[in-house]
C-alpha cells in the first residue's frame, strides 16, 4: 500500500531512506496498520500509504507511494497553532 514511502509497492527487509525527505529534518514518525505520518522541523506534516478511508489527509481516497505533504494543516500552523500531535 505504500506506506514505506520508498515509491514502489514492494516489501523491503532492510533499513531503506525516504528519499522524498532528504532534504526534510524529520522529528516524528507515527506508523498505522497501511499509512505512515511524519512531522518536520519547520511544522510540515506528510503522509503515505493506503487512503482508502481519507486517512491521509489528503482529500481524497487515493494511494500516496510517497510522502505528500498535508497542506489542510498549513494554513491551521500559519495562525499560530504550532500544537498539532501526530
Amino acid at each position: 500500500f505504500g506506506q514505506l514511502g520508498i515509491s514502489q509497492n514492494v516489501d523491503v527487509h532492510v533499513p531503506t531512506q525516504v528519499v522524498a525527505l532528504a532534504r526534510e529534518q524529520v522529528l516524528q514518525v507515527r506508523c498505522g496498520w497501511r499509512h505512515t505520518v511524519c512531522s518536520t522541523h519547520d511544522g510540515a506534516v506528510y503522509s503515505w500509504g493506503r487512503g482508502a478511508n481519507g486517512q491521509l489527509g489528503h482529500n481524497d481516497t487515493s494511494e500516496q507511494f510517497v510522502p505528500k505533504r498535508i497542506t489542510a494543516l498549513d494554513a491551521i500552523r500559519e495562525r499560530g497553532a504550532h500544537a498539532i500531535r501526530i
